[in-house]
């Protein structure tokens, strides 16, 4: 299957996608027209997958993208991409499952963007995780966003997010968008 970037100086260029469910064009597009930008920003993409999202913001700006994907496979079409769009020294692959990247992560590396794009039938038992939340707060910088894609039915405990939540329906698959304020003093309106 192939995927083609929707916006940025790649627009339009053909990527390879990893076997599963790849984000949807319409949903990557949508995505990046409710984000404000971008560009200058760190983006850490879980599930990567073939790290579509993560050279979506790439070529829109981002200035790294740090993707997280344990299947041998994914890894290799992401390395294919990361190589076809000259994205060598911005794009880094962390060949590890989710949990173990983002215990490595926190207190050593802050984004200003999460995006979470995991199997469905696992979006629920990875909630389970009691410190799943947490751990996203400690990966956010002031006034960041995570991200999750997931479908309509999926059960999520949103309530236990300490920060501003929205979440947008596209057919049966939802972004649901979990903010960070830059400090509470700050105005504006958070994603």
């Amino acid at each position: 299957m192939v995927l083609k970037l929707t916006g940025g100086k790649w627009k339009g260029k053909q990527i390879q996608a990893a076997c599963g469910r790849p984000t949807s064009s319409l949903v990557r597009q949508a995505l990046f027209e409710i984000l404000p930008c971008v560009a200058g920003d760190s983006v850490l993409d879980l599930f990567a997958g073939s790290g579509v999202l993560g050279l979506e913001a790439l070529s829109r700006g981002a200035e790294q993208v740090i993707a997280v994907d344990r299947c041998p496979n994914s890894r290799k079409i992401m390395a294919t991409n990361k190589k076809k769009l000259a994205f060598e020294m911005n794009f880094f692959i962390f060949p590890v499952a989710v949990e173990t990247a983002m215990k490595r992560l926190v207190g050593r590396k802050q984004f200003n963007w999460i995006f979470a794009d995991p199997p469905y039938d696992y979006v629920e038992r990875w909630f389970k995780s009691k410190d799943l939340f947490q751990g996203m707060t400690r990966l956010l910088l002031p006034g960041g966003c995570f991200v999750l894609e997931h479908a309509l039915r999926s059960s999520i405990p949103f309530s236990e997010w300490k920060g501003t939540y929205k979440r947008r329906l596209y057919g049966k698959t939802v972004l649901s968008f979990f903010s960070i304020q830059k400090n509470r003093s700050e105005g504006g309106e958070p994603i």
